[in-house]
C-alpha cells in the first residue's frame, strides 16, 4: 500500500497544473465587478508602470491587468505580464467605438478580426491606408466558453489605434479604410503580444459610443453608468472552467487523503530545495 505521506509530493506537483487566467480589462468598474462576484486579490505586484493583481477563484487562479490608452501601453502591460505569468487561457474586456451601423450604446461584440487603421501608408490628404501586414484573423473562441451571455456577443472585425477617434469624418475614414465595425484603443497592442503564443483566447468588445461628433460627451457618460459587465462575465467564464482532472483538489479520494494529513506530517514529507 502507497504511504500517504509519499503520495503527498505527488499530488502537490500536479496541482501546479490548475488553470490559470490572464484577464486584461480598460475599466475600473470591471475589476471592481469581478471582485464583487468573488473576492479581494490575494495580492498585487507592480512591475514598472503595470500593475497586476492575483486572485483565486474556487481552484483557478486568475492574472488581472488594466491595459491602459493605446496599443502601445497595452503592448507593454500584455507583455510584462505574460512573461512573469504563463496562463492556461486569455480574457479581455474593453469598450469600443461604432463606426458602421447603429448599435445600441451597451451592446456586446466579440472580436474575430483586428485591422491597425493608423499602420500603413499616408496619403497627401493626411489620410492612412492600412497595409497588408495590418490585419490580423483571431481564432474561435474557446468551445468550453460556449455556453453563458457572452456568446450571443457578434463576431466582428475591430480597427484599432492610438487615437480616440470622436468625429464624423473621423470615423467615415476609419470605417472605409478598415472595413470594421468597432473601433478601439486597445486590440493591435494586444494581438501583437499575442504572436507566437499558443492558448485560447476571448475578446470581448462593448459599444460605448459612435465615434461621432458626440463620441467625448457619450463615452463620458457611459462610463458615469457602466455597471461593471464584462467583470461580471469574467467572473462566470472563470467558474465556467472544468475542472483540471490533474488537480488532486478535484479528486475525492485524494481530497479526503490530503485534508486528513497531520500538519506536522505534511512538513516533513515536503521535498528538500537541492
Amino acid at each position: 500500500m502507497v504511504s500517504r505521506l509519499l503520495l503527498l509530493p505527488l499530488c502537490l506537483a500536479t496541482s501546479a497544473r490548475a488553470a490559470t487566467v490572464a484577464w486584461f480589462y480598460a475599466l475600473d468598474q470591471d475589476r471592481q465587478a469581478f471582485e464583487k462576484a468573488t473576492s479581494a486579490p490575494l495580492r498585487t505586484q507592480k512591475i514598472g508602470a503595470t500593475v497586476m493583481a492575483d486572485y483565486r477563484v474556487g481552484n483557478t487562479r486568475v492574472v488581472a491587468a488594466k491595459m491602459g490608452s493605446g496599443c502601445t501601453q497595452t503592448a507593454v502591460t500584455v507583455s510584462t505580464v505574460l512573461a512573469l505569468v504563463p496562463p492556461t487561457c486569455l480574457v479581455t474586456t474593453s469598450p469600443a467605438g461604432e463606426i458602421e451601423g447603429d448599435s445600441p450604446v451597451g451592446t456586446w461584440r466579440q472580436v474575430s478580426e483586428v485591422v491597425a487603421w493608423q499602420q500603413g501608408s499616408l496619403d497627401a490628404n493626411g489620410r492612412v491606408a492600412p497595409g497588408k501586414d495590418s490585419r490580423t484573423v483571431l481564432a474561435a473562441r474557446p468551445e468550453f466558453w460556449s455556453q453563458g451571455p457572452w456568446s450571443g456577443a457578434l463576431p466582428v472585425a475591430v480597427a484599432s489605434g492610438e487615437a480616440f477617434v470622436a468625429s464624423q469624418a473621423g470615423r467615415r475614414h476609419v470605417a472605409l479604410a478598415s472595413r470594421a465595425p468597432l473601433v478601439d484603443m486597445n486590440s493591435w497592442g494586444l494581438v501583437k503580444s499575442l504572436e507566437q503564443r499558443d492558448f485560447p483566447c476571448l475578446h470581448l468588445r462593448v459599444i460605448s459610443d459612435h465615434a461621432d461628433d458626440q463620441a467625448d460627451a457619450d463615452f463620458r457618460n457611459f462610463v458615469s453608468t457602466y455597471p461593471g459587465t464584462g467583470g461580471q462575465w469574467v467572473a462566470q467564464l472563470v467558474k465556467s472552467l472544468p475542472a483540471d482532472p490533474a488537480d488532486p483538489l478535484n479528486q475525492p479520494n485524494l481530497k479526503k487523503l490530503l485534508e486528513g494529513l497531520p500538519e506536522e506530517k505534511s512538513r516533513e514529507a515536503e521535498p528538500q530545495a537541492r
